[in-house]
Parts: C-alpha cells; sequence; structure tokens
C-alpha cells in the first residue's frame, strides 16, 4: 500500500470526526484542510519522516490499529495524535507518531516539559540512558511520576530508607550490618517495622544455624535444598520461613488444585485422651469417616458441639 492510500485511511477518520456533522463521530472542532489533496499535500512528508523513525519500533501496546485492503490485514505503526482534542486537526495541533508515543499526549498522562517540547517516559529513559543512567525503567519513572517526584533523579529510587545520616537501599544496609536482607525486607514490609527494631531482630539470625537431615545449617542452603526438592521459589520458601519463626518444618507445603483450598492445614483429632495427626482435613476426613462440611464448621469455630464430629475434638496445628 502507498503513502497515499495509507494516508487517505487517516482522512477518513478527520472527514468524520471534523467535517460531516451527520456522522456519529462528528465533534465540530477546527480543520485546516477541506480536501484530501490539501491534505496529502500538507503532510505526506511529515507522514513520511514519522513511518521512517518508528519503523524498528516494537509494539508495547494490545490495541491495533488496522485496515483492510483485498483481503489482507496489515498492522498500522503511523497515527495522526491531536494535541488537544478541542483545538481539532491543524498542523500545529497534529503529530504523527506511534502507537506508545501517543500516549504522552492523552489527558491523563503527567506532562514532562523541556525548551517547551512534550517528553514521554520512553523519552526520559533513553535521556537517562545517555547520562548512564540503566536502572531507570519506564515502570520506575512512571512510579516517580506517580509520586510527584523528579523522573531525571540519577540516585536510585531504592534508596529512601535513613540509615546513620545516610539514605540508603535496604540491600546496602544489610551488607553494612552484616545480617540477612531478605530477613530485613520479610520483618519491614511484611510485619511492618521500624528499620531500627527490624535491625536489632535481625542480628539475632546473624549467625543462626538449624538442624536439617542431620546437618546444622544456614537457612539459606536450607531454603535451597527444599526448593530444588519441592519445586518452589526460594523467594517464596524464605517469606514462609521468616513468617513461622524460623520453624522450616512448617514452609514445605505445596499449593493444591483446590481453588476453596490452595494449601493443606495439617489437624489433630483428640478423643478418649487419644490424639492423632493429619496433613490435612480432606485425610482427617476420610480416615474417621467425618462429613467434611461439619469437619471444617468445627475447625473454624462454627460448631461448638462434637455430636455431628463422632465425639472428635479437632483443631489446626
Amino acid at each position: 500500500m502507498t503513502i497515499k492510500e495509507e494516508l487517505h485511511v487517516t482522512w477518513e477518520t478527520i472527514l468524520a470526526v471534523a467535517l460531516r456533522p451527520n456522522n456519529k463521530k462528528y465533534e465540530d472542532v477546527p480543520c485546516d484542510w477541506n480536501t484530501f489533496d490539501e491534505f496529502y499535500k500538507q503532510n505526506y512528508q511529515r507522514y513520511y519522516r514519522a513511518k521512517r523513525k518508528w519503523e524498528n519500533y516494537i509494539k508495547v501496546t494490545p490495541k491495533k490499529y488496522r485496515y483492510k485492503k483485498k483481503g489482507n490485514y496489515e498492522v498500522r505503526n503511523i497515527c495522526l495524535i491531536r494535541k488537544i482534542r478541542e483545538y481539532g486537526y491543524t498542523k500545529k495541533n497534529t503529530v504523527f507518531t506511534s502507537l506508545s508515543d501517543r500516549m504522552k499526549y492523552h489527558k491523563t498522562s503527567k506532562k514532562i516539559y523541556i525548551n517547551d517540547k512534550l517528553l514521554g517516559t520512553r523519552d526520559v529513559k533513553n535521556i537517562l540512558k545517555k547520562q548512564g543512567v540503566n536502572f531507570a525503567t519506564v515502570g520506575v519513572i512512571n512510579a516517580r511520576m506517580n509520586r510527584g517526584m523528579n523522573p531525571f533523579a540519577k540516585e536510585n529510587r531504592l534508596k529512601n530508607f535513613k540509615w546513620k545520616g545516610k539514605y540508603m537501599a535496604l540491600h546496602e544496609i544489610a551488607e553494612k550490618e552484616g545480617i540477612i536482607y531478605s530477613l530485613l525486607q520479610n520483618r519491614i514490609f511484611h510485619n511492618k517495622m521500624k528499620l531500627h527494631d527490624a535491625i536489632n531482630y535481625c542480628k539475632k539470625y546473624e549467625v543462626s544455624e538449624y538442624l536439617f537431615e542431620g546437618e546444622m545449617l544456614p537457612p539459606g542452603e536450607i531454603i535451597k535444598t527444599l526448593s530444588k526438592k519441592l519445586g518452589i521459589k526460594e523467594e517464596v520458601l524464605s517469606n514462609r520461613f521468616y513468617r513461622n519463626n524460623c520453624d522450616y518444618t512448617k514452609i514445605m507445603y505445596v499449593k493444591s488444585d483446590n481453588k476453596y483450598a490452595p494449601y493443606k492445614k495439617k489437624v489433630t483429632a483428640k478423643k478418649d485422651g487419644k490424639s492423632i495427626k493429619f496433613n490435612s482435613i480432606t485425610e482427617a476426613c476420610e480416615t474417621l469417616k467425618l462429613n467434611i462440611s461439619s469437619a471444617s464448621c468445627y475447625l473454624n469455630g462454627k460448631l461448638s458441639n462434637t455430636n455431628q464430629t463422632k465425639g472428635y475434638e479437632l483443631s489446626f496445628i
């Protein structure tokens, strides 16, 4: 398809929005062009330059603008955008750009101007990359803008913890104090502890070792071994480990296919002074021939009478 044919598709949209009052899309906005020939003469070079600029553009948006010719569909990478919607289709108010870059003109986007030029997150990322800042991804830049921070800051956004008069990242504090980083992270973000209290807590587990399969091992090695055996990510096991007060016996469970009970809970059944342990409610009910709904209600405190559990007192371990 030629440039003229491609621009004709854009012209059809302009006609509907600005020049055809009977059309559903009509918005009654200004337009510099009355015919397609006028539009083509003033815009074919702009369109060609944009097409060359974004020819290697990798699409990052799920929405695709398509047009049809002789039964074949092609993806349009370049579109005509109004910078300010109400100002209509004028040469000064329109720009040919890619599907991703056009989002910086959206009314809900955070505006970044340098020398009266509007920049998008991609532009900010490229500027920072030229300055040697490689950690500033598009997600980081968006997060900075949403928090009202300077998107061009060269400092790592993780350096927001003040310790001994300096702003540092958590992993830097952990290295400096000789404590376990994952434990420090867990105490602050999961248990909502203050930085000073979290560091003091972590120092208790500085050189701790635990008996595992007949050997005294540090938590990191235990978690790596269990991760290989159970096929669970180390991060998940690490969170479980510190959440359960460093008891590795409580972290060795795999998520089940049951969406209502993804994790198995161990149960104890007591009767006549004897107690039996089970790995799950289902196993207890199958062994003791109990109704699973009655057992579940008893365990969750909805039943206080043991008549429906055949005299067994059930409790979670």
